[in-house]
């Protein structure tokens, strides 16, 4: 055997290494992500072993598109040294996870068509350690918001905000706190009563600020939200259980004798809509605006490390409406010196 007849053998061998190594990646995909779809537990299971399934499951549906990604790059490797078998299997692996995102640039009635007169409510998580609310201002004006709820409100922005919008949004309920659970609203409708930091029930220290307006004549209620940020195992769990109770608050609302005629729950849910994290949210009839009208991934978050920065971001943040509310458009605004983007929705209500 010659030498080139050797260097050939052992390319193959390394060639068919690569590919076992690739069928057994193929197949650790398809299993992942049909795990990340039904597994499902209840909310109150606090065990270790369940939390980290529970983990496991919220970052298989978080990081999907990237999966596609990675999958659509080794379909095309495996095409180019012919294993094309290999190919076929990882480019539909590739279809599956990429393909509603591009049929969402297409599907016919998914752009924004927002119209004069509509409610429209902006959303922004603004990063508790950034010092200037110079960026947020800009975009509030830029979008021009009937009602407005930030996350990670501190003290130091409130006079800031007045100074420049004061006149703009007359009507405000601030909570500013330590950390990143303070919250604010600014509204230009008047509110209808005293706003609720804390709906009946709600059991954590992060405060749920519920206010309620009219529009066209009808009572809209409004709830900032900031869900806990999967960051320790015990973070998991109650992210989880908040989602839940949730869930639970806004249908137990919506079927009141005094339920208003539509509710909306927007800001930071530290989870991808679709994910099964929020499964009961989905399951008291909220819709999510850009599931209805926006277009394309409509990435608000991504890291920042230098090592990560580079890679496509996710939703987070959300605007969720149930009632007699019809969604007319929605988007993500521009930066603010966050981690955050800023969201917005608008909405016709009741019959008008």
């Amino acid at each position: 055997m010659d030498q080139d007849t050797g260097a050939r053998r052992g390319g193959q061998r390394i060639v068919g290494l690569v590919a076992i190594l690739a069928w057994g990646g193929a197949f650790a995909l398809f299993a992942a992500l049909l795990f990340g779809e039904v597994y499902r537990p209840d909310p109150a299971a606090a065990g270790a072993i369940e939390t980290r399934l529970v983990f496991a499951a919220l970052l298989i549906q978080t990081f999907s598109f990237h999966a596609g990604i990675a999958a659509v790059g080794a379909c095309l490797v495996a095409v180019m040294v012919k294993r094309r078998r290999l190919g076929l299997t990882l480019g539909l692996g590739g279809v599956l996870l990429l393909g509603p995102v591009a049929w969402s640039h297409v599907a016919p009635g998914t752009m924004a068509t927002r119209g004069d007169g509509d409610l429209v409510v902006m959303s922004a998580n603004v990063l508790y350690v950034n010092d200037d609310p110079a960026l947020f201002i800009e975009r509030v004006l830029e979008v021009d918001p009937d009602v407005v709820l930030i996350q990670e409100y501190r003290a130091s922005w409130s006079e800031p905000i007045r100074r420049a919008m004061g006149e703009r949004y007359p009507y405000r309920v601030e909570l500013p706190m330590r950390g990143a659970f303070g919250e604010a609203v600014l509204s230009k409708r008047e509110f209808l009563e005293e706003p609720v930091f804390a709906p009946e029930g709600w059991a954590w220290d992060n405060p749920l600020i519920v206010v309620a307006i009219e529009h066209g004549g009808e009572r809209v209620e409004i709830g900032n939200v900031h869900l806990w940020a999967p960051l320790s195992w015990e973070a998991v769990g109650e992210q989880r259980r908040q989602a839940a109770l949730l869930g639970a608050w806004a249908e137990a609302r919506m079927a009141s004798d005094d339920a208003p005629a539509a509710l909306i729950l927007a800001g930071d849910f530290n989870a991808p809509f679709r994910t099964n994290h929020l499964r009961e949210l989905r399951s008291a009839g909220l819709q999510e605006a850009h599931d209805v009208r926006g277009a394309g991934r409509g990435a608000t978050w991504k890291p920042r490390r230098a090592l990560v920065s580079w890679a496509p971001g996710v939703r987070l943040d959300h605007v969720m409406f149930a009632g007699e509310a019809l969604c007319t458009g929605s988007g993500v605004g521009r930066g603010i010196g966050s981690d955050h983007l800023p969201v917005w929705a608008s909405f016709r209500v009741g019959g008008e």
